[in-house]
């Protein structure tokens, strides 16, 4: 089981899953990615290098998962991270059901995330309500 103690300092990596499926697609297509920072300056990110801290991160949490639907590439992307992450705490934030997310990731994906040991995955499921309706006027507030 993950457990910390109460002085301990373990390296937790919180990412946008979408914008992490990007890079890393980026990275398979183009053989990197620039990343720009708050500073003004940039620097070229590489595959190997992502992937390095998706595999030492003690705790990954993947936020947002399913908001953007993946390409192909991007599902292959998800399902080697899954594989990555086996036995280590990971934690996926999503608002899809588990029906809708077997259709947005694939049958595999669902297979890692839904079955096996739960100590392996934290899904943490937001059935959010619309705040807007299709015409921009509001709808329901969050708990009608």
């Amino acid at each position: 089981a993950f457990r910390l103690s109460k002085n301990s300092c373990v390296p937790v990596l919180w990412r946008s899953c979408g914008k992490l499926l990007y890079d890393i697609s980026a990275c398979k297509a183009n053989g990197h990615v620039v990343v720009n920072f708050t500073n003004g300056t940039s620097a070229n990110v590489y595959e190997a290098n992502i992937l390095k801290m998706l595999r030492d991160a003690a705790l990954l949490c993947l936020d947002d998962v399913g908001v953007k639907i993946p390409t192909p590439t991007q599902r292959e992307v998800f399902n080697e991270i899954l594989d990555m992450r086996a036995g280590k705490p990971t934690i996926l934030t999503t608002n899809l059901n588990p029906e809708s997310f077997t259709e947005t990731f694939d049958q595999r994906a669902y297979s890692r995330v839904f079955s096996g040991p739960m100590e392996r995955w934290c899904v943490c499921f937001f059935p959010a309500p619309a705040l807007y309706a299709f015409d921009g006027t509001r709808g329901p507030s969050p708990g009608q």
